[in-house]
């Protein structure tokens, strides 16, 4: 019975009310197994998780760790990413400066501010500032730039200012305009689709160019835009038979897909399509 009982203990139901195992009774494993995307994910939970796989094999956690982080050849989970992020600069801070490098090349430089307000929030200005000076000096030389600038905080955002830019500026050691500068120059070097059509400049955006998860946000406004353009690099597109959406999962496919019913008035839920009058 008391084996039984021990069996009991970490039998739990899955979303289709079969009865699973809540656990492997390895942390790794189980970190490995729920770090999925998940509506109700209990990001504390997931956090102690980390801490315990950390606990058990550090290696093995951090691997765990950059493959939740990849967006291409991992999970790409976000919000799990940054939960796990913040467990390791409690736990290890050494380990979360010696990542730092793999955050940008694996998701986004702006999770790297999770960092911010913690013991390393010192070194992660000591890292952008790094990065920045030699961005700048890239397109000085007329040199391939970072993603960084696209993702540090304006300091002005819908005509109000952003406090953690004035901040960042400062940390920078530049002034506010100098900052602002900075970041027009390289965002313009990334030639970044938000700019151009914030500025309604969408002749100037390159489709081939804009990045899998921005083509899904912004489809129907370049069809609506700029129809010839877009419909051209659609066609063009298919003729090369090139994959564009290498970093998207089919969770995303399928978002799409149901979006699209939706705009024709069709719900479609659990199998059973209802359909809507379009008006």
């Amino acid at each position: 019975m008391k084996i039984l009982g021990k069996t009991l203990e970490i039998l739990k139901r899955t979303w289709n009310g079969a009865v699973t195992n809540e656990s492997t009774l390895n942390f790794n494993l189980d970190m490995f197994a729920y770090s999925s995307r998940n509506p109700k994910q209990d990001y504390e939970k997931s956090k102690n998780r980390f801490k315990n796989a950390l606990i058990e094999n550090d290696k093995i956690a951090l691997a765990n760790l950059l493959y939740t982080l990849d967006i291409r050849n991992g999970k790409g989970e976000r919000a799990l990413f940054k939960s796990y992020f913040k467990a390791l600069i409690e736990m290890n801070k050494d380990c979360a400066i010696q990542i730092l490098p793999y955050i940008s090349e694996l998701g986004r430089w702006d999770y790297i501010f999770e960092g911010i307000g913690t013991e390393i929030e010192e070194t992660i200005y000591d890292f952008i500032k790094a990065y920045l000076m030699m961005d700048i000096k890239n397109y000085n030389d007329n040199k391939p730039v970072s993603l960084l600038a696209k993702w540090l905080p304006s300091i002005k955002t819908h005509n109000k200012k952003n406090h953690f830019a004035i901040k960042l500026a400062k940390k920078l050691n530049l002034t506010e305009k100098e900052y602002r500068k900075i970041l027009s120059k390289l965002r313009d070097r990334l030639n970044i689709v938000e700019k151009h059509i914030t500025n309604k400049e969408y002749e100037k955006i390159d489709y081939i160019s804009v990045p899998s998860k921005a083509m899904i946000k912004y489809k129907s406004l370049f069809f609506s835009k700029d129809d010839v353009r877009f419909k051209k690099f659609i066609e063009e597109l298919k003729a090369s038979k090139k994959a564009k959406y290498d970093n998207l999962f089919m969770n995303d496919f399928v978002k799409m897909y149901l979006d699209n019913l939706r705009k024709i008035g069709v719900n479609y839920f659990y199998g059973r399509t209802d359909r809507k009058s379009v008006v």
